[in-house]
């Protein structure tokens, strides 16, 4: 079979071909990286704070937590949304509490825990799709922190 072509089926082609292109490239979901924190009391530690720069209903933030090495530890994970386009790490604190490293955002509300010992953490589905081993997991994980800690706040409460 022969598909003849005219200048009326090239225009068509090439805009199916330009309506593809600007399809896939929407759906691009990049982060940009905000910036990186060192684990106090632990610089072979870091936390890397990622944006999404696509606005749905607020912008998407992410956290990964790598070594010295820059090996990934924890893979980049959704932690909350703002309406605010971040523009550096200051809005951020992280802290030491035995030997959980703690993410702080708007007014000392934490967002992310992970232990240095064990590995797991919370938000990174460290059980699996089981909530009521995550919530049990945050809430232990918060605890140990807000011993230490007694002014930071959940930000699930």
């Amino acid at each position: 079979m022969v598909l003849k072509l005219n200048s009326g089926n090239n225009k068509v082609l090439g805009f199916i071909i330009l309506l593809m292109c600007v399809l896939l490239s929407c759906n691009k979901d990049e982060l940009r990286f905000v910036g990186a924190m060192l684990v106090p009391e632990n610089d072979s530690l870091s936390i890397r704070i990622y944006q999404e720069d696509k606005f749905d209903s607020s912008l998407a933030l992410y956290y990964e937590i790598v070594n010295s090495d820059s090996l990934v530890l924890v893979d980049k994970t959704f932690f909350t949304g703002t309406h605010d386009k971040i523009k550096n790490v200051n809005e951020f604190d992280i802290g030491l509490s035995n030997d959980v490293a703690y993410l702080t955002y708007f007014e000392n509300k934490v967002f992310v825990m992970h232990s240095l010992d064990s590995g797991i953490g919370y938000p990174h589905g460290s059980f699996g799709k089981s909530k009521v081993k995550e919530r049990q997991l945050r809430d232990s994980l918060f605890f140990i922190i807000s011993k230490d800690n007694p002014y930071v706040l959940a930000h699930w409460k």
